[in-house]
């Protein structure tokens, strides 16, 4: 029985982060504006007032329809997450594909339950 539960709020145990990246990346992309990373670590872990994607974009290509953009950016991640070898562990209950560490912490909090 497990006696605790952890969520993964930030990619620490999975990488969420280039996932919404790479979805970010590719609308721009397609409108012809490049997104550094510099530019956009700036945007990791804040409240979006260092760096918000969606209005940065919108600066330079001006009447963007945004339900089409997220729309396209919902398939891209859809696209990523299918691929994603370790999502598909995470799914399947195994923590094998996990970020180094986390697979053994995994493993003892498990048998640690009973």
């Amino acid at each position: 029985m497990f006696r605790a539960l952890v969520f993964d709020l930030d990619g620490l145990i999975l990488d969420t982060e280039t996932v919404v990246y790479e979805s970010w990346r590719s609308a721009y992309r397609a409108h012809g504006v490049p997104l550094p990373r510099g530019l956009w670590q700036r945007a990791i872990g804040s409240d979006g007032t260092h760096f918000d994607p969606l209005s940065y974009l919108l600066e330079r290509r001006p009447g963007l329809d945004v339900e089409e953009l997220h729309a396209q950016r919902r398939v891209v991640r859809e696209a990523l997450w299918r691929s994603s070898r370790r999502v598909r562990a995470f799914r399947s209950g195994s923590p094998r594909r996990a970020r180094a560490g986390c697979a053994s912490r995994w493993r003892r909090a498990h048998s640690a339950s009973g």
